[in-house]
């Protein structure tokens, strides 16, 4: 499966430069479309404008005017075609979004890998030993392969998606290139379209011509009406002054008559005010007076009736101006919307292309990055495989050692088999003789009652036959081969530790032995069955007290082992415990000293706070002292400060002297367990050894006590 991974994982990072590079091109190509419509439309704007702008010239020329209506037609395609790329966009965008989280997914799942990268080369360290923790290692190499693996797993779904993703990014840009293309065919359609509609062209072309030419006279109209206004402007002013309001002139009740008669009133009271002004000065001087020249003037200041049908006329003329001026007033409003309208849609498309240019630069870097990426991670999965090799040669190793062994025991099994067959065989041999003993005992019972008189002789071969045993030693080839066979099993058991529990089981076994091997061995009868039955007894007694030597021989052996191994762990245990003191004396002695410090402290910052106050009642008599104890004043509180920092570093220290107490105290009893785990495990294997060593030497034992009770 690990071999397998590296070939997944590169064939799908080229299927993803391979769809990058796709999508660069694709984006590209758009670019390109985009700039050329923008090329063309300015193109077609700065053909349009000279002729909306010279509205004088009403006369334009017809090829202008039909470059300006398949321009429009064209327009119209282009509109429904930039909805549509609109639409595909949003989709886009919404698709790269979602291709932005994921690879925000992927960044944190590479920093978890960084993460475990560091934590794998710290458990390295610890299984070479250089680590706090060496002991823990393998557990811990456990839990991080399967937090690797469940990583990796992940890491495939998350490529998973990004890849179904990517193919819906192509089947999108698909679509919106045979959309485009449908487009093209469309723009095709109506330029065969546009040789039937050629009628219909020349009619609307006829149509412009006259809106030009009537939007020509409304501007000749507009400047005719401003410059009236300008000039109806200056007569009001003149005629009700300067600082007046229109809008109050309009709302009087009175109208244009009546003030021209309060005028007209005014007047004629002026000039008679004058005439009468005149007569009394002529009156006085003794002159006539002129009533000629005073009905002259009435007759010049009354209005004239052709005047007034002029004024009228006028009026009408100032009201069909305003009405018209209103009209393109309102046309050139709407004109002025729809502008805004076209200049805000190309500051979006403006707008659009500059975030289609900043995400297209930060989806390269993007590229960049995850390029780097892919090469991190093959070096990352090639020191994996590195590893996996080196375990599975340290694997093969292991398996070969453990077949090594199974064969090195199965040749052990078979040679204490063959002992049990050898064994067993000595025990027929032994019972055969045992039969043939009893036999020449009962014979010699039945020569006994017949010839009582020869009880003298017997008592005469007791005494030969017990010199005989004393000084006789039984040179048996059986006894050196029984010695050979438990030297063999003695060796056997020394290679397991022993343990204290066994000890009962030994002593209830030897008792059994030693009851069985105290037992009288019952005296023959005559003088060849008396010399026979006491060689056996010795024999037995001589094998029933090699074994048990023995065994007592690998208990102590075994034990001492154990006491040796337990006064070590003791004297271990005992040195940390006396460094433990030792720390935690230093602890208390410095929390002490920091203790004292704090309490001189305090009562020097009460010794400060008295002076301040003292000083502050005296300030102004003694302003030279104020000086000195304002100097002592800023070291003062500067000296408090620097205790107060080493205070909150030395109680820092503690803390975590204390925490390293705690975890040295923890580490000691994981220790401790571990030994006892061993301990335990050592006793159980003793056990099968002794277990297994009674029942080969059951048999032996049992022929032995057999031979001795008879």
């Amino acid at each position: 499966m690990l071999h397998g991974q590296p070939q997944n994982i590169s064939n799908g990072s080229d299927s993803l430069r391979q769809q990058f590079q796709l999508l660069q091109e694709q984006h590209k190509k758009k670019l390109l479309l985009r700039k050329q419509k923008l090329s063309t439309r300015t193109e077609v704007t700065e053909e349009q404008k000279p002729e909306y702008l010279n509205g004088g010239n009403s006369h334009g020329s017809i090829e202008d005017l039909d470059n300006l209506e398949l321009q429009l037609n064209s327009d119209s395609n282009d509109g429904f075609s930039i909805q549509q790329t609109f639409e595909y966009d949003n989709k886009i965008r919404e698709l790269k979004d979602e291709n932005g989280r994921l690879y925000k997914l992927l960044a944190e799942r590479d920093e978890e890998m960084r993460i475990l990268r560091k934590q794998v080369n710290q458990e390295r360290q610890a299984i070479a030993g250089i680590g706090p923790a060496s002991d823990t290692a393998a557990n811990r190499i456990m839990e991080l392969s399967k937090k690797n693996r469940e990583l990796a797993s992940e890491i495939e779904k998350e490529r998973r998606k990004a890849k179904q993703l990517s193919r819906k990014l192509t089947e999108m840009e698909n679509q919106n290139s045979s959309m485009a293309a449908q487009v093209t065919k469309q723009s095709q359609g109506s330029k065969d379209a546009t040789d039937q509609e050629k009628g219909n062209s020349q009619v609307l072309e006829e149509k412009l011509k006259q809106a030009i030419a009537k939007m020509a006279e409304y501007r000749n109209q507009c400047e005719i009406l401003k410059k009236e206004a300008k000039i109806a402007q200056k007569v009001i002013a003149k005629e009700c002054g300067e600082g007046v309001n229109v809008a109050a002139v309009l709302n009087d009740p009175s109208g244009w008559r009546g003030r021209q008669q309060q005028i007209t009133t005014l007047q004629n009271k002026v000039n008679e005010l004058k005439a009468q002004l005149n007569d009394a000065m002529r009156s006085k001087q003794g002159l006539p007076t002129n009533g000629s020249q005073n009905f002259n003037a009435q007759r010049v200041m009354t209005p004239s009736f052709h005047d007034e049908k002029h004024k009228q006329m006028l009026r009408k003329i100032e009201k069909n101006k305003k009405e018209e001026y209103e009209k393109v007033s309102g046309e050139l409003h709407l004109l002025n919307e729809e502008h805004q309208k076209l200049q805000t849609k190309f500051d979006a498309a403006k707008t659009r292309n500059k975030i289609l240019t900043s995400e297209l630069k930060g989806l390269k870097e993007q590229i960049k990055m995850l390029v780097e990426k892919g090469a991190h991670d093959d070096e990352l999965i090639a020191a994996l495989m590195r590893e996996q090799e080196r375990l599975k040669k340290t694997v093969e190793k292991k398996n070969s050692q453990i077949a090594e062994r199974s064969q090195s025991r199965q040749e052990k099994v078979q040679q204490d088999t063959e002992l049990v067959a050898t064994l067993t065989q000595l025990c027929k041999e032994r019972e055969e003789k045992v039969t043939q003993l009893e036999r020449e005992l009962n014979s010699l019972a039945i020569n006994l009652a017949e010839t009582p008189a020869r009880q003298h002789t017997r008592s005469a071969d007791k005494a030969t036959i017990t010199d005989e045993l004393a000084n006789d030693r039984i040179p048996s080839p059986l006894l050196d081969y029984q010695q050979n066979s438990s030297e063999t099993v003695v060796s056997k058991t020394h290679e397991v530790e022993a343990q204290p529990r066994r000890r009962r089981i030994v002593r209830s076994s030897s008792g059994k032995n030693s009851s069985a091997s105290a037992l009288p061995p019952t005296p023959p009868r005559s003088g060849s069955g008396r010399r026979k039955t006491s060689g056996m007894s010795s024999d037995g007694r001589y094998m029933s007290g090699s074994t048990q030597f023995e065994e007592y021989q690998t208990l102590y052996e075994a034990t001492k082992v154990e006491r040796d191994k337990l006064v070590e762990l003791v004297a271990l245990f005992q040195h940390r415990e006396k460094e433990v003191q030792e720390s935690t004396c230093k602890i208390s002695s410095e929390v002490k000293t920091l203790q004292r410090q704090n309490v001189e402290l305090e009562k020097r910052l009460a010794r400060v706070q008295e002076q301040r106050s003292a000083q502050d009642k005296n300030s102004k008599k003694y302003q030279r002292q104020r000086t000195g104890t304002s100097e002592e004043r800023s070291t003062e509180p500067y000296y408090v400060e620097e205790l107060e920092t080493q205070l909150a570093i030395q109680k820092d220290d503690n803390d975590a002297l204390k925490e390293a107490l705690e975890s040295t105290l923890e580490g000691k009893k994981e220790d401790f367990q571990y030994y006892q785990d061993i301990v335990e495990q050592t006793k159980r294997v003793f056990l099968q050894g002794l277990h297994q060593y009674r029942q080969t030497s059951s048999p032996t034992t049992t022929s032995s006590g057999n031979t001795l009770r008879t």
